[in-house]
């Protein structure tokens, strides 16, 4: 073998495990970054519980919550999400309006899905350092938090440990958060509920309300004509993410909503309740999920191995380039 051919021999071993390594750094982060074309959609059900009053309590109605993601901008590593979620009773009739909408919009790291700057011209919604609709991919406790919309702020994420989910490596966290209802849209539903209930505009109720929850009626009299009404709202969630990519595998999640009246609280009457609402993953978004999960797994392992053989290629051309290099010509 001549210099020369050792030479090309050389270079071509060089070019191509340095394309390797460069994939190995570049390009593998890439496939399992989120999609600049994302957009998914999965259903919870359950079902929403009604006080209409003390001694009269809905009997749970089945709901469907369906919940979309989508990118609807990118810029390198950020992009600007769209998150939106509609309840419909259920069984879901075609055309049926949604009886409650929801609308958010987050700029994340498509990596690490943590919060970033926005950019552009596009107005988002500032989640307050907590995480939206997936988790950091691989971290375990630490201090991470959700954003919880109802509230609008940023809750702890309680870590409960790993767990195996359908053969998936998963990671447990547990949120409880509890506050003034701050989402509009949950707020006028309720506040149509205590104004049909109490006879109010549902941002004060009567005194004389208070009768029928058993306040003495000679302990009114000090009391303003029309109290004002503070709504709250109590949410436990566990979700259930993939190890590997942060993805939320699983959603269980039960939401209490309540009303504490003004001054009430010093006539020994504590918050009154008004729905419970409990809704979890159904097992067709769990499916998809898993599927999506384990077709990127997939895809990862594939470019992984194919990187591997590249470098183990480029490596021996290389040696074989300099070996035959260093022989002597005849």
């Amino acid at each position: 073998m001549n210099r020369r051919t050792s030479t090309y021999i050389y270079c071509a071993g060089a070019v191509i495990l340095a394309g390797s390594i460069l994939g190995k750094f570049v390009g593998m982060p890439e496939l399992a970054e989120l999609p600049a074309d994302f957009t998914g959609t999965g259903v919870l059900t359950g079902s929403i519980q009604t006080h209409i009053d003390p001694n009269n309590v809905a009997q749970p109605k089945p709901v469907d919550v369906e919940r979309t993601v989508s990118v609807i901008a990118v810029k390198g590593n950020r992009a600007i999400i769209t998150m939106k979620s509609k309840t419909y009773p259920h069984p879901r009739v075609d055309g049926a309006a949604p009886s409650l909408t929801d609308s958010h919009t987050y700029a994340i790291d498509r990596r690490t899905m943590r919060q970033v700057a926005p950019f552009g011209y596009t107005r988002v919604e500032d989640q307050q350092g907590g995480v939206t609709f997936a988790l950091p991919p691989g971290e375990e406790g630490g201090d991470q938090t959700l954003y919880d919309t109802y509230t609008r702020s940023a809750q702890p994420l309680n870590y409960q440990g790993p767990v195996t989910f359908h053969g998936r490596s998963g990671l447990r966290n547990v949120v409880d958060a509890t506050g003034e209802i701050a989402d509009e849209g949950l707020r006028g539903k309720l506040q149509a509920l205590v104004s049909f209930r109490f006879q109010g505009d549902g941002n004060t109720v009567p005194k004389a309300a208070l009768v029928a929850l058993g306040v003495p009626a000679e302990k009114l009299d000090s009391l303003p004509e029309a109290l004002r009404v503070d709504y709250r709202v109590h949410n436990r969630t566990e979700l259930i993410s993939d190890k590997r990519f942060g993805v939320i595998m699983n959603i269980d999640t039960v939401q209490s909503t309540s009303i504490s009246i003004e001054d009430a609280a010093e006539l020994g009457l504590g918050e009154i309740p008004l729905t419970v609402t409990k809704v979890s993953s159904s097992d067709a978004a769990v499916t998809t999920t898993l599927e999506r999960l384990n077709d990127s797994e997939r895809k990862l392992l594939l470019a992984d191995i194919a990187l591997g053989i590249a470098a183990a290629l480029g490596a021996g051309l290389i040696l074989f380039g300099i070996a035959g290099s260093r022989r002597e010509p005849k």
